[in-house]
């Protein structure tokens, strides 16, 4: 499958899958990443064997998500905007609450240049369970 995907959409996924699951899991960590054309999208699944999300955090997550929503996706595609990504490593701090703070991180991230290039219809699901593990499904619209 050749198709044309935006920088740094897959990789700040596994880096969480590593930093904020695997790393502190006990025993050997385990990423699974496969891609899938389906109809006119194509399906990203990452997935971990880490120590999970809770639902209040990826409730979180998920809330950010759709809070960005764009009327006119053309014009926001001619906006030039400085990305950062910033994966935070201190348990003390809520990755959350970095976001309220104009603190981007790398989920975050992922979700705005996803809606900012693709629009409203794409994004991320997340799906975990605490000490189980996470599934990340990243749907883009397939462009060649």
């Amino acid at each position: 499958m050749d198709c044309r995907i935006l920088k740094l959409i897959i990789q700040p996924i596994i880096e969480n899958s590593i930093i904020h699951g695997i790393e502190k899991k006990n025993g050997l960590g385990e990423i699974n990443i496969s891609g899938q054309k389906i109809d006119n999208k194509v399906i990203f699944t990452i997935t971990d064997n880490g120590i999970g999300m809770t639902k209040d955090k990826i409730n979180k997550i998920m809330e950010f998500q759709n809070v960005i929503q764009f009327e006119d996706n053309d014009k926001i595609k001619n906006l030039k905007t400085d990305y950062e990504i910033k994966i935070v490593k201190d348990d003390k701090k809520d990755p959350i609450e970095n976001v309220k703070n104009k603190s981007k991180i790398g989920i975050i991230n992922v979700i705005q240049r996803i809606k900012l290039n693709y629009g409203n219809d794409y994004g991320l699901k997340i799906i975990s369970k605490r000490n189980y593990g996470t599934t990340v499904i990243i749907t883009i619209p397939y462009i060649t």
